[in-house]
């Protein structure tokens, strides 16, 4: 069960994929060490992000649930370095070399688990739970309500931890309580509420409502954020994992990300990230087709524009020539893409991406 995309999105979700794609192969290997430093630390949200457009628009224009799983994976291993730095090198707090506020709070560590949660990997979820510290230090690490509560609960579930999860059940029930509380949070705390009461008709009865209201909820969020809920997926799979019954089945939490058959995904640093000759020769050849029919439809709306408002005509001719342009451009991706695959042995897959780079990022010849 999908929402139907508009061309237009779609359109939007391919730039945010290709953009997406090619920053990851430029800087996963990066974070293929055992350990990181304070600068991949502190860039791990991007990484995040590029992770999280990754697995998400896979899923949303092919429905391919296993790569939305894997990207997610990706995103919990990252995180999990992330904190397994801060917690080595807390004394960086003292030193205020930058605000830990925005690198290891509540939301942060919900985020590793309900990606954790969502790939099915539920023994890398138990490990990152163990990796919590300090979320409600409050004076260093603001901004994480009600998330720091949430995290907790979900390592207290992970790790049948009664004293932990009877503590922050009762924060959260007060933080639900208070007017500032949006609407949003107030439907996923219920549903928290009613896995922990273990309330089954409460618990279909609060993801279907939220799944009613999602959209208007969301108008705020990125176009690839609006057709599923990452938390209401993941404490979906709580709650089956924990023996509940879900009949849920909707856009916003589709009962085919629901199953709890647990996958157990090799660690970053065991994967090989290269890209293939003949995936290479995809990814391009699939850049170059898009870019060439969105030119062309281009065209033809900017023509009929055109042919009802003459007054502009300057305008308009100026517009199809830049999408004249963008078809050269596309013609010199694919003679680009020729010669790397020709020279493909002597070529590294890095060398070959910084190579075709630019057709693929925000704001570069597209």
């Amino acid at each position: 069960m999908k929402y139907k995309i508009s061309y237009r999105n779609k359109r939007i979700l391919y730039s945010y994929l290709d953009n997406s794609f090619i920053r990851f192969m430029e800087n996963i290997k990066n974070y293929q060490q055992e350990k990181i430093d304070f600068v991949l630390a502190r860039d791990a949200i991007d990484m995040y992000h590029i992770c999280q457009d990754i697995g998400n628009i896979m899923y949303i224009l092919n429905e391919d649930k296993e790569t939305l799983f894997k990207y997610r994976n990706y995103i919990a291993q990252i995180y999990y370095k992330r904190f397994e730095f801060n917690s080595d090198n807390d004394n960086i707090l003292e030193g205020e070399r930058y605000n830990a506020g925005d690198s290891i709070n509540g939301y942060v560590a919900a985020n590793m688990l309900f990606s954790a949660i969502i790939s099915k990997d539920f023994r890398l979820a138990r490990k990152c739970s163990n990796i919590l510290y300090n979320l409600s230090d409050y004076d260093k690490r603001p901004c994480g309500q009600p998330y720091d509560f949430i995290s907790y609960i979900l390592k207290a579930w992970l790790n049948d931890d009664t004293a932990l999860l009877v503590k922050n059940i009762e924060k959260l029930k007060k933080f639900r309580a208070q007017k500032t509380c949006k609407m949003l949070f107030r439907y996923i705390i219920d549903i928290i509420l009613a896995i922990n009461e273990k309330n089954e008709n409460e618990l279909n009865r609060q993801l279907e409502e939220l799944s009613k209201s999602y959209k208007r909820m969301v108008s705020h969020f990125s176009d690839e954020e609006k057709y599923f809920n990452r938390d209401a997926v993941a404490l979906a799979i709580m709650a089956k994992k924990m023996g509940m019954n879900v009949t849920i089945n909707t856009p916003v939490i589709p009962a085919e990300l629901l199953d709890i058959t647990e996958i157990h995904y090799e660690s970053l640093e065991k994967i090989d990230f290269s890209i293939s000759k003949e995936d290479f020769n995809t990814l391009c050849s699939l850049k170059i087709e898009r870019m060439i029919k969105e030119a062309h439809t281009n065209i033809k709306i900017i023509k009929k524009h055109l042919e009802e408002d003459e007054e502009n005509r300057e305008f308009h001719i100026e517009l199809i020539n830049n999408q004249k342009n963008k078809i050269q451009s596309a013609k010199i991706l694919e003679e680009t893409k020729k010669d790397i695959l020709k020279n493909w042995d002597n070529i590294g897959y890095l060398q070959a991406i910084n190579k075709i780079d630019k057709w693929f990022l925000f704001g570069q010849n597209k």
